[in-house]
């Protein structure tokens, strides 16, 4: 009778421990699937009068490559989206944009290169454009927890896919500035 009785025990307790881990799994399923929700859904977070900025630029000037809003306040935890304009004035070709942490600017106005944590930035996928035709590109940066108080640099670059020496090169002559305020 003591052996059916501790056996009923261990199964319950099987059981239980089962239990547990299923809902600890499906809570890390969640935040994976929260997580890269972010990064998916970026294009549709930009806003409305970003867009119409964009588009008024490229429409109006001499300017292949716009930002019109480079600079954001992001709050520690958070992430802002930023646009990057393009309007494709070659034959039909790949076009991309690179971003590269360039430097830290701390309140103190010091700087450094190598910050920890950095902030996390999106990237962008490359897409193909007719001639005349324009893209906006849209990229997030993200602000960890324990990130230090300063403006962000990060350079974009836009690229095309040059045919002819079969590789990507640089647009326009201009790196593009974004910058991230933490505080």
């Amino acid at each position: 009778m003591s052996n059916r009785r501790s056996a009923i025990e261990l199964s319950a307790n099987i059981i239980v421990v089962i239990i547990i881990a299923m809902v600890v799994f499906g809570i890390g399923l969640k935040l994976v699937f929260q997580a890269l929700d972010t990064g998916i859904n970026i294009k549709n977070e930009l806003d409305q009068q970003t867009r119409n900025e964009i588009v008024r630029q490229l429409t109006a000037g001499q300017e292949k490559v716009v930002v019109p809003f480079d600079t954001y306040k992001i709050d520690v935890g958070d992430s802002a989206v930023y646009g990057v304009g393009v309007l494709n004035v070659l034959n039909e070709t790949e076009f991309k944009v690179e971003l590269v942490f360039n430097k830290l600017i701390r309140p103190d106005k010091t700087t450094t290169a190598s910050p920890n944590p950095l902030p996390t930035f999106f990237e962008i996928d490359a897409r193909t454009l007719k001639k005349h035709e324009r893209h906006i590109f849209t990229t997030a940066i993200g602000v960890a927890r324990g990130t230090e108080p300063g403006t962000y640099v990060v350079d974009a670059t836009v690229f095309y896919y040059d045919t002819v020496a079969g590789e990507f090169a640089r647009y326009d002559d201009r790196v593009h500035k974004l910058f991230a305020v933490v505080e």
